[in-house]
């Protein structure tokens, strides 16, 4: 029996909190990061862990006890990260000292009948200030594997300019790589699904690669556009494989891995160029209006003056 896409909720990695969250929550760094603020203004970054396909109406969930969970620094190196009780929902709290890409995942292994259901949460934080100045040089960052430890990974490939400052964009084309054991694989079912609940699905080719283009599915008034507002979309890849064997002493004949990937991004440039373009044409209309205005009004009294003149000579 093969299980679908529903019959397994989908667990992610939200930057955002619960409504509802007694702790102290504050936005950290130039990429909105939520931290948990602590004594003398020390601060740690904060995670929460959610079920659903949906960006905005997912519901956060509390961790498993069995869950796996996997933190590694811009070195690649294996750091502690501490799950914490938020209300009903769990949340990963760490440290994150180095600037760079933090790679957190979630990882959860279960047998469904005769499949063995390998559920992975992955979240890519990007750790930068820039009031602690630039001691590394701005330049392109490389996405990080982890074979050895999670079965299923998902990459975002980097784009042009994807340094220290980066923030994805909607409008932008994203291309997504997904790795098994480390090593590229085909045909698996990648899911977009963007903060206002649009949605694309496309399937990896034999490099394991999938593209999207992060269209643009919300619209404000122009006096309400916030290009400062941090949106997120939420990326979900399946695949099943004839993997077969023994867990907690229940045999499985197949293997079905669900990763997801999760990532903020930011209004697209052209949005707010278009309201700057826009103020400027009025203003340049303006200016032009009350010189048309002026010169029409001056011409208006010389004539009146000069023809006053005349009358008054003759």
């Amino acid at each position: 029996m093969m299980l679908s896409l529903q019959s397994v909720a989908q667990i992610w990695i939200s930057n955002s909190a619960p409504k509802e969250s007694s702790l102290k929550i504050a936005v950290s760094g130039m990429h909105k990061i939520s931290a948990l603020r602590g004594e003398r203004g020390s601060a740690k970054v904060i995670q929460w862990l959610r079920s659903g396909s949906s960006v905005e109406e997912s519901l956060f969930s509390q961790a498993d006890s069995s869950a796996s969970i996997f933190l590694f620094d811009p070195q690649e190196q294996r750091v502690a990260v501490e799950t914490k009780a938020d209300m009903n929902s769990s949340a990963f709290v760490f440290k994150n000292t180095e600037e760079g890409y933090y790679n957190l995942f979630y990882l959860t292994e279960k047998v469904c009948n005769d499949t063995l259901m390998v559920s992975c949460a992955s979240r890519e934080i990007l750790n930068h200030s820039c009031r602690n100045g630039h001691a590394k040089e701005l330049k392109y960052i490389p996405y990080k594997t982890f074979g050895k430890d999670i079965p299923m990974q998902i990459v975002r490939e980097r784009n042009k300019g994807d340094d220290l400052h980066y923030f994805v964009t909607s409008g932008e084309r994203l291309t997504f790589r997904a790795l098994h054991d480390g090593k590229p694989i085909e045909g698996v079912k990648m899911t977009l699904v963007s903060q206002k609940g649009w949605k694309n699905v496309s399937y990896t080719n034999l490099e394991g690669v999938a593209s999207f283009e992060l269209i643009q599915d919300y619209f404000t008034n122009w006096n309400m556009f916030d290009v400062k507002k941090v949106y997120n979309y939420l990326l979900i890849a399946e695949k099943t494989l004839p993997i077969s064997g023994i867990r907690n002493q229940k045999s499985f004949t197949q293997t079905k891995y669900v990763t997801t990937y999760s990532e903020a991004y930011l209004p697209a440039k052209t949005n707010y160029m278009s309201l700057v373009w826009g103020l400027i044409v009025f203003l340049v209309t303006v200016i032009i209006s009350f010189i048309v205005v002026y010169v029409y009004r001056h011409k208006r009294n010389v004539f009146k003056k000069h023809n006053y003149e005349y009358t008054s000579k003759y």
